[in-house]
């Protein structure tokens, strides 16, 4: 699909099982995608930057298992379930740091996702939503997360850090098992301290 800068809504089901969809041009004015917008468009590759972009809703790119890249999402400001599930070719997302929620099984079996950037204003992380992300090595700032749902970074074995965890009041079951690289960092006599304790993760603390 050729350059749509004019387009500023990408509605439910657009674009739903276009098998044969490789890539999408210059979205350069879209401001919303809808829930299952291109899911399993499983030969997209690639999409044009989205500067404007503020919602990604449930099922967008579900099971777009050739996307490798998402241009400049620095405008989102929620990231809804299922978004990107089953993307096992993307390797990184942009800028996040509007961000404020991240959907159940957001990211789930991105398998070659390696990191994800500055999540400063995120306050909730739901289930599942890097489970399976099994090349994750890093998150960034966390600083203003409060929840994290359970399985939320299950399996995501090369982690090593998830940024700053000190406003976080709940984490569900499971949130970081079978992540045996990880440490956190906490503050002392925190919630996440205690969480760490608990289920026997490593932890160090953080410096102000």
């Amino acid at each position: 699909i050729g350059d749509m800068p004019k387009l500023e809504t990408i509605d439910s089901q657009a674009f739903y099982k276009c098998s044969l969809l490789v890539s999408v041009g210059d979205l350069s004015s879209v401001k919303s995608i809808g829930s299952n917008a291109f899911s399993e468009c499983k030969s997209l590759a690639t999409i044009g930057d989205m500067p404007k972009l503020e919602t990604i809703d449930s099922q967008a790119f579900y099971k777009c298992s050739l996307l490798v890249s998402v241009g400049d999402l620095s405008s989102v400001t929620s990231i809804g379930g299922w978004a990107f599930w089953g993307c096992s070719s993307l390797a990184s997302v942009g800028d996040l740091s509007n961000v404020t929620s991240i959907g159940e099984w957001a990211f789930r079996d991105c398998s070659a996702l390696t990191s994800v950037g500055d999540l400063s204003s995120v306050t909730s992380i739901g289930a599942s939503a890097f489970d399976g992300c099994s090349s994750l090595e890093s998150v960034g700032d966390l600083s203003s997360v409060t929840s994290i749902g359970e399985w939320a970074f299950y399996g995501c074995s090369a982690l090593t850090s998830v940024g700053d965890l000190r406003s976080v009041t709940e984490i569900g079951n499971y949130a970081f098992d079978a992540c045996s690289n990880l440490t956190l960092r906490v503050l002392p006599n925190s919630y996440a301290e205690n969480y760490a304790k608990s289920n026997k993760i490593p932890y160090t603390y953080i410096e102000d």
